[in-house]
């Protein structure tokens, strides 16, 4: 019996293929995403073979629980599109702050995953919403053309010791103070001496 959660990841794996066929193989965001769901597909069915009853052909991980529905929660999980994860160093014990010392540096280090956009930008901006600076973010290799970049964000001299709010956006500064685009990620901002 085939199960609901197979046939979900498999239409996934169709639809991801539908879309690499009308772009004609040339967008390496979508092939990137067919061969990750692929070898998703992949791997899970090696995995969920290991336990296997084979009178019934029902699989069952070490915890009794079904490993297709592990593995839908993961492929859920990590399908947010330019979700947006900050180095563990600088952030917050509740992960809501981003806390950057002047006295070791004034660099942000992150990192994109899933890409969906060519351009990013960030804004920093006081507790009154005032913008004392923004610009394009780059990856650290040039392009955003992976599934996962890194890239730094170096705060302006200008920026002092005191609370802001870091807004990042999937779309070049000069379309966000054109236009009202809500960020992609919004953290409050803590700069200390």
């Amino acid at each position: 019996m085939i199960s609901i959660k197979g046939i979900l990841f498999f239409l996934a794996f169709g639809f991801v293929s539908i879309i690499v066929w009308l772009t004609r193989g040339k967008n390496q965001i979508w092939i990137k995403r067919k061969l990750y769901i692929g070898g998703l597909i992949l791997s899970l069915t090696t995995m969920g073979t290991e336990n296997c009853i084979t009178d019934t052909m029902t699989c069952h991980d070490s915890s009794g629980g079904s490993s297709e529905i592990a593995a839908l929660a993961l492929l859920l999980s990590s399908s947010e599109n330019n979700a947006i994860v900050f180095d563990k160093s600088i952030q917050s014990e509740n992960g809501k702050t981003i806390i950057v010392s002047l006295s070791n540096g004034t660099q942000i280090k992150a990192q994109v995953t899933n890409i969906t956009s060519e351009h990013f930008s960030f804004f920093i901006l006081d507790r009154n919403e005032k913008v004392l600076q923004y610009g394009n973010i780059e990856a650290e290799d040039g392009k955003f053309d992976s599934i996962t970049e890194s890239f730094i964000i170096s705060l302006d001299s200008s920026i002092a010791e005191g609370d802001y709010n870091l807004k990042i956006y999937a779309n070049a500064a000069n379309e966000i103070i054109s236009g009202s685009i809500n960020p992609i990620k919004k953290v409050s901002l803590h700069v200390t001496q």
